[in-house]
């Protein structure tokens, strides 16, 4: 990307770009509204869009609903542990967010809405209780 400069041209290096990039705020709301009321066709159309931060946690939910059954149906000792299955998710979901809190030093637009929280959790609780009922593991969550 080239910016003028007092006159003259000057070339950003693409890292600052990518952080440049990373700072603007989009000019929608969460429903994908524009403040005009028109729908944005080309939303989540430029390049590296398609990974974004709710993305790379509802997989990361689904991998720890999924180990979470795995390790119920293998080890069902381990449902009675201190803390009981279903906060084992709940954990994640705060190891998640705190991680991307101190990765993103509290950025704007950095840390997850309420509803991806509500959702990862529910992937991985659905995903944990799933594994361990096709396992046929005897399983209690509370």
């Amino acid at each position: 990307m080239m910016e003028r400069d007092n006159g003259s041209l000057t070339v950003r290096p693409p890292i600052v770009n990518v952080i440049m990039d990373a700072r603007v705020k989009p000019a929608h709301d969460a429903r994908g509204w524009a403040p005009a009321g028109i729908l944005l066709a080309s939303r989540g159309k430029r390049p590296g869009a398609g990974m974004t931060l709710e993305r790379i946690f509802y997989g990361y939910m689904a991998l720890v609903g999924i180990a979470s059954g795995a390790l119920l149906a293998a080890v069902p000792r381990a449902q009675d542990f201190v803390i009981k299955p279903y906060f084992w998710v709940l954990l994640a979901v705060g190891l998640f967010d705190g991680a991307v809190y101190l990765i993103g030093r509290n950025a704007g637009g950095a840390m997850l809405t309420m509803n991806a929280r509500l959702i990862g959790f529910v992937i991985g609780i659905v995903l944990m209780v799933a594994v361990a009922m096709l396992a046929g593991a005897p399983v209690r969550y509370f």
